[in-house]
């Protein structure tokens, strides 16, 4: 049946009163008749609306036209598939069965015969201990007979033998037959299995639209197989609807007349109807307890109503029928009734040092705060790398990076991601960046002060400065230190740093200027900015201070190499909270904002190139078709080329008798010399003249046929011309389509990598929890083709977890008790205790806790636990099952790496054995393989710039400045470097 918005169609009511010579229009396909044109072409654009649903396979947003062919096709293959001997007792079970929802339906009825044969069914048969070669083979066959035996019960109600059946079965690879039980027996899966069986019941059974409606058969098949169509009179509309009100009457304690007469109609206590016409709906009160006793089987206390002759009945407790209403799904994930021995969540792995694999020296913890900032700031830099001009880095790699401390090894990743946020903060002209805190903003309401220090002096002009043989890296410096004095703020009170010495004359956005980086250069001016945000940003003054507190300690000389040293031994957390402070200045800067407007722009022009690709391939494949058919047309299904026949073979078999003939017309001639007989001449004459005028008139059939297959072979041969090109064209237009989707494909891959204006998250569960997966979008799923850690084929290569905020656990988790109370006589438990059965313990409390998933098993495990009835759960597991390909294989690449790792540290562990060599590990080879954040490189700096980001301002070379003082020749080879570098500079913000 199709289904118009999955309602059945109303079908058009045919026009009254027709004249016998009146105008009519008929739908073919329905049979429908109109009066007037109008009204059909109304009801052809009702059909033509994309509302209607297949209710076989349940396809939607189909035309009534389409819902039909579907429905049609649908049916014959459910027809030709579903097995011929299930059907009746299948549909035996189904008549007057009422259960609410087809899905029930089908599950329950999928238990029932899934290990129920039935005889002439097609079946596989698994024989034991055939021969050791083969111990278990599988044979066609199909079933002869079937023996049932019930079930044996003890006396004390125990089951001494269950229910089972054992089965003939012919073989059909063998002449002989096989006494098997269902546990030996398989049908083809492809027959039977969920999705047939509910196909097959969709075409075979209906059941009205009011709750509670029996599931009746087709009339067409209940004649088939002789199933009985009379609907039990408990089920009929007007008894349920009768039922349903004595029911809600009796609990209410008010019976009316409707109430007793239902129950004097279903044979219970006749007599109350004629009391409740005597006494109104008010019963006295011997009948009363009649009642009671009628309906409960014991004696029941009842609640005088102020009357002395009447009482008003309650209804027993155990005749109470609670009417269930139909969910219709999906609904609030906590709103799903909690399913018995449901398998808990499984477990996530917690983000800790133990379970990392990360370096094997450090013995510091990360805080569980921490880990939310780690992911942020590793997302941040990934996301941005054009930006920052930084190669990709994994998220392993960074970790190390920041729990490494050392300070004779220096670590690349560790200077480029800092030096690389701090040249966004002010640009070589000494601008700061205008989204920087001004230190003089906050203090205006307080000092009368005017001076504004929050942008660096320009320096005089290069020209001015050229008359000395110094430096210009010196003379900037000098100049600095002459004209711009320092802007962090005093402290009142005693300090518990030496900040300010370390800084000096020099502030942190003149150092910043000049890019002073080297032997600890940026260590110290990452004090300076601490300092200043300590001094701007009253929540962020606890953290700076205790960092700068760490890097200029009182008892150590305020010195670049005290904060070099200082800062390899910082703890993680500090170093993390530090980075954030500099990772969020980053973020409101100048430079970002045009990133993302470019990456927006860009996002645009790739959104229009997707949809014109889009529209050329739905072109070319308009075209492909029309092909297709010019196709088919030159290449008929049976084609028969004409018959080459020689001449010679021709006349021998068309001429009749020639040889034999003519050898008898020449013995005729030859006998006419010798008798004297004319009649006989006469005739031999007369047969020759005839056979002569055959001869003459097949030899003229044979031209024309010979003409005819002539030209057949002329027009084959332009016919196979014609089929050349068409299928050349068809295959130029198939390689187009390709080529299209290619694009197509392209384009949404430019548009993830693009989409980085914010993370997108996987979902939330029915706890709230929020999963990501960061390789998602605004970043290639294994970095950067072109870094130094491309081979490893992953970022991050974990899904993970973060728990609920503290509006989420107010509103839906942490309830009220009246709250808790009403939850728990609903579904029987508290939402608390629910989690802690279907959660198990591993779970996230606040949005500062975080897990993982990292195993693909686990992966596919999480999957299957959640519930798809509900909202949260739905979304997310479509998005999960959307990229489940693409996250395992970066867990396995990540999986690969990790044990690569681990295996190389434990070749380095074991002691050396057997005649030892003069080849020995180099310091740095062995500090690579204790912390493989050591081999990361900075590819895109030295490409982009020449240069890492933590050397600073590069002197020129001495080639150089000879090229500026010497002749022309020397100036226009310097000028060439120059102008080679400065189109690759000016793209510091381009993303």
């Amino acid at each position: 049946m199709v289904l118009y918005k999955r309602k059945p169609i109303v079908p058009y009511e045919p026009p009254q009163a027709l004249r016998s010579d009146a105008e009519i229009w008929v739908m073919k396909i329905t049979g429908e008749v109109f009066a007037t044109y109008e009204q059909y072409l109304q009801r052809l654009d009702y059909y033509n609306q994309k509302n209607f649903t297949c209710e076989i396979t349940g396809r939607t947003s189909l035309t009534y036209f389409e819902a039909l062919k579907s429905e049609t096709h649908g049916s014959a293959h459910v027809d030709s598939t579903f097995p011929e001997q299930l059907r009746e007792p299948i549909l035996r079970k189904v008549q007057f069965s009422t259960t609410p929802r087809i899905d029930e339906l089908v599950n329950s009825l999928f238990e029932l015969f899934k290990e129920d044969y039935f005889p002439g069914e097609k079946v596989v048969v698994q024989l034991d201990n055939e021969n050791e070669l083969n111990p278990s083979p599988r044979l066609e066959g199909i079933i002869k007979d079937k023996i049932t035996f019930p079930e044996i019960k003890a006396r004390d109600g125990s089951i001494e033998r269950a229910a089972m059946s054992r089965y003939f079965v012919a073989l059909y690879s063998r002449s002989q037959e096989a006494l098997t039980d269902s546990k030996h027996v398989f049908r083809d899966r492809r027959s039977f299995n969920k999705n047939v069986l509910r196909s097959f019941l969709k075409n075979s059974v209906s059941r009205d639209r009011w709750e509670g409606a029996p599931w009746l058969v087709k009339e067409n098949l209940t004649r088939i197989y002789h199933i009985d169509t009379t609907i039990p009179a408990k089920l009929q509309y007007d008894n349920v609807v009768a039922e349903r009100r004595a029911m809600a009457a009796l609990r209410k304690g008010r019976p009316d007349d409707h109430c007793l007469q239902y129950f004097a109609s279903q044979g219970e206590l006749p007599q109350l109807a004629e009391a409740a016409k005597a006494h109104h709906g008010k019963l006295p009160k011997h009948l009363v307890a009649q009642f009671e006793d009628a309906l409960a089987g014991r004696p029941v206390t009842f609640t005088d109503n102020g009357d002395d002759d009447t009482m008003r009945i309650p209804i027993p407790p155990h005749r109470q029928k609670v009417s269930q209403p139909v969910v219709k799904y999906p609904i609030d994930d906590l709103e799903i009734r909690p399913r018995p021995n449901r398998d808990q969540r499984p477990a996530y792995k917690t983000f800790t040092t133990e379970s990392a694999q990360f370096s094997q020296e450090h013995t510091q913890d990360i805080a569980p705060k921490t880990v939310g900032t780690l992911l942020e700031i590793w997302n941040t830099f990934n996301v941005h790398t054009n930006l920052y001009l930084i190669d990709s880095f994994t998220f392993d790699d960074f970790v190390d990076a920041m729990l490494f401390q050392s300070a004779d090894i220096e670590c690349e990743l560790l200077n480029e991601i800092h030096c690389a946020a701090m040249k966004l903060l002010v640009d070589e002209a000494g601008v700061v960046d205008p989204h920087v805190p001004s230190a003089e903003e906050s203090d205006d309401e307080d000092d009368d002060s005017t001076a504004d220090n929050s942008a660096v002096s320009t320096p005089a002009p290069e020209e001015a400065r050229r008359t000395s043989g110094r430096g210009r890296q010196s003379l900037l410096k000098n100049d600095i230190t002459e004209t711009i004095k320092a802007a962090s703020p005093r402290r009142n009170g005693a300090t518990q740093h030496r900040g300010e010495e370390m800084m000096g004359d020099t502030d942190w956005q003149s150092r910043l200027m000049i890019r002073d980086f080297t032997d600890g250069g940026w260590q110290v001016i990452l004090v300076g900015i601490l300092m200043h945000m300590s001094s701007v940003l009253t929540k962020e003054k606890e953290v700076c201070d205790k960092v700068v507190a760490h890097l200029a300690p009182m008892d150590q000389k305020a010195t670049k190499e005290t904060a070099r040293r200082q800062y390899a031994q910082l703890d993680c957390n500090l170093r993390t909270a530090a980075l954030e402070v500099l990772m969020m200045l980053t973020i409101t800067s100048k430079p970002m904002k045009d990133s993302m407007e470019r990456r927006q722009e860009q996002m645009t022009e790739d959104r229009k190139e997707k949809v014109q690709r889009q529209r050329d391939r739905k072109i070319l494949a308009e075209e492909l078709h029309a092909l297709d058919i010019e196709r088919k047309r030159l290449f008929p299904e049976e084609t028969t080329p004409p018959a080459e026949q020689s001449s010679d073979g021709v006349k021998s078999e068309d001429s009749g008798v020639k040889i034999e003939d003519m050898q008898s017309i020449d013995d005729t001639d030859q006998g006419s010399d010798v008798t004297d007989d004319d009649e006989a001449v006469a005739s031999a004459r007369r047969r020759i003249s005839g056979r002569s005028n055959d001869l003459k008139r097949k030899r003229e059939e044979d031209d024309a046929r010979k003409e005819k297959e002539k030209q057949i072979r002329l027009e084959a041969k332009a016919s196979q011309s014609a089929q050349k090109k068409v299928l050349r064209d068809i295959e130029a237009k198939k390689k187009a389509i390709r080529k299209c989707e290619e694009e197509v494909i392209h384009f949404e891959e430019r548009l993830r990598i693009n989409a980085c204006h914010r993370t997108r998250l996987l979902g939330r569960d029915r706890f709230w929890n929020r999963y990501y997966w960061f390789e998602r979008n605004g970043m290639p799923l294994a970095g950067q083709p072109t870094s130094s850690t491309a081979a490893y084929g992953y970022t991050n290569g974990r899904i993970w977890v973060q728990g609920p905020d503290d509006m989420e656990r107010a509103g839906f988790i942490d309830l009220t008790e009246q709250e808790q109370n009403h939850y728990r006589m609903a579904f029987g438990v508290t939402v608390p205790q629910r989690r802690d059965l279907e959660e198990g313990e591993t779970q996230l409390s606040t949005a500062y806790d975080w897990g993982y998933y990292a195993d693909s098993t686990q992966f596919d495990l999480l999957i299957g636990w959640l519930d798809d009835r509900g909202h949260r759960e739905r979304a997310l597991k479509k998005e999960l099952n959307a990229w489940r390909d693409r996250i395992i294989e970066q867990m396995e690449a990540m999986r690969a790496h990790l044990e690569q790792i681990e295996q190389k540290r434990t070749q380095e562990a074991e002691p050396a054995v057997g005649i030892a060599t003069r080849k020995k590990t180099s310091a740095d080879a062995m500090a690579v393989v204790r912390h493989p954040c050591l081999a990361w490189r900075n590819d895109t700096a030295r490409r982009e710039l020449g240069q890492l980001h933590c050397e600073g301002k590069i002197v020129p070379r001495r080639e150089e400045r000879e090229g500026k003082r010497g002749g022309r020749a020397s100036r226009e080879k310097a000028a060439a470097k120059i102008d080679v570098d400065e189109p690759v500079t000016t793209r510091r913000g381009t993303s």
